[in-house]
């Protein structure tokens, strides 16, 4: 018999891969560190070709978004956030239940999200553009120009501690590079972020 007794899940998150919403035949019920036998929810948990296709669907579309200016997707990543703390409150309950930190640090950690993610859509301009190094006195005297390209597909990967946050601090740097991205949560706290990424995604 289970240690974990499972209970009316509130919260249930799949998979959103390419723009679509995709269950799972297996999935991880999530339970709450503060509340022992308490099930906060059931998350998708992705099979290897599931990954494929995530891999597939963000190799697909890496070629139109790298194409883009940085101000295009500055743009872009500006509307995806419009409204973001529309649901701030729901995202601090479901990750304190599911991370057994307080609901105040669950609304900070979700309010950092979308601090960092505007902060990242501050450096737009300079994506796009290189720069030379200056010589150093007494070296040997060559110019050094540094420019910036995206690599393609990266895979965010979140700790459990400051998932939201932590997320802030490299999606959406990822995305203004001109990279597409795969975010993989945290499997014992995966539920707010789930829920965040796919309402920014969507949009």
């Amino acid at each position: 018999m289970s240690d974990t007794v499972s209970t009316e899940a509130p919260v249930r998150t799949g998979l959103f891969i390419g723009g679509v919403a995709r269950s799972t035949a297996e999935t991880l019920a999530i339970a709450d560190p503060a509340k022992p036998g308490v099930v906060v929810g059931h998350a998708a948990s992705a099979s290897a070709e599931d990954v494929a296709d995530a891999v597939a669907a963000a190799r697909a579309a890496f070629p139109a978004w790298s194409a883009l200016t940085g101000p295009e997707r500055a743009a872009l990543m500006a509307d995806a956030i419009a409204g973001i703390a529309d649901e701030r409150d729901v995202d601090a309950a479901v990750l304190s239940q599911e991370n057994g930190k307080i609901r105040f640090e669950g609304f900070i950690d979700a309010l950092v999200f979308e601090i960092r993610w505007n902060l990242a859509l501050m450096h737009a301009e300079e994506v796009d553009q290189g720069r030379t190094l200056p010589v150093v006195p007494g070296a040997i005297p060559v110019s050094t120009e540094v420019g910036y390209q995206p690599l393609g597909v990266v895979t965010v990967i979140v700790p459990f501690n400051w998932p939201i946050a932590i997320l802030g601090a490299s999606l959406p740097h990822a995305l203004l590079a001109g990279n597409t991205a795969i975010v993989k949560p945290p499997p014992s706290a995966p539920l707010a972020t789930t829920r965040l990424v796919q309402r920014v995604a969507e949009k």
